[in-house]
C-alpha cells in the first residue's frame, strides 16, 4: 500500500508574507523528526514479533547414555503442518551447549504422527561424554529458534 502525503498551501497569505517571513534565517526542519524515524523503526522491527519460532524437533533419547563412534546420524521427528514449512526450517545442535548449525540435514517428505523423520550428520566431538539437544529455527529478518530438545547423552568412542 502507497502513502501519499498532501501539502496544503494557503495562497491568499503568500503575497503578505515579508521575504523575512518567507525565508526564516533559521532553518527549519524538513521531513520525519528523529522520534518518527526511531518509531518507525521499532514497529519494523516489531513486524516480526508475529512470527513464532518453529515447534522444537521431538527426541526421544533412551535411558541412560548412548555409545557411538561420532561417524553416526542423529535423527529426529520434525512436527510442520506440511512440507512447505518444514522447508523453511534449519536446525542447530549444542553440543554440552555449544550451538551450531546441523549439515546434511535430511527429512523424509511424508509425516509420521510426531512429524517428519529428520537426519543430520553428527558434528565433530573428541572422545568422551557430550550431552546433545537440537532446535530448530528459521530465518526471517531475525533468528527464531525453538526451544531445545530433550537431551540425549553420548559417549563418543574412536
Amino acid at each position: 500500500m502507497s502513502r501519499h502525503a498532501s501539502i496544503l498551501i494557503d495562497v491568499s497569505r503568500v503575497s503578505t508574507l515579508s521575504e523575512a517571513e518567507a525565508f526564516p534565517a533559521t532553518p527549519q526542519r524538513v521531513g520525519p523528526s528523529r522520534s518518527t524515524i526511531v518509531l518507525i523503526a521499532l514497529c519494523a522491527a516489531c513486524a516480526a514479533c508475529g512470527q513464532s519460532s518453529p515447534p522444537p524437533p521431538v527426541v526421544t533419547p533412551p535411558a541412560g547414555t548412548e555409545t557411538i563412534t561420532g561417524t553416526e546420524r542423529i535423527g529426529w521427528d520434525q512436527p510442520a503442518p506440511n512440507l512447505a514449512e518444514l522447508a523453511t526450517f534449519r536446525y542447530a545442535i549444542y553440543v554440552d551447549g555449544t550451538r551450531s548449525e546441523l549439515a546434511g540435514v535430511s527429512c523424509a517428505t511424508s509425516a509420521t504422527a510426531s512429524g517428519f523423520p529428520c537426519t543430520a550428520l553428527l558434528p565433530a566431538m573428541a572422545a568422551g561424554a557430550h550431552t546433545l539437544e537440537l532446535a530448530s529455527f528459521v530465518v526471517d529478518g531475525g533468528v527464531l529458534e525453538s526451544a531445545r530438545s530433550a537431551a540425549l547423552r553420548v559417549m563418543v568412542v574412536r
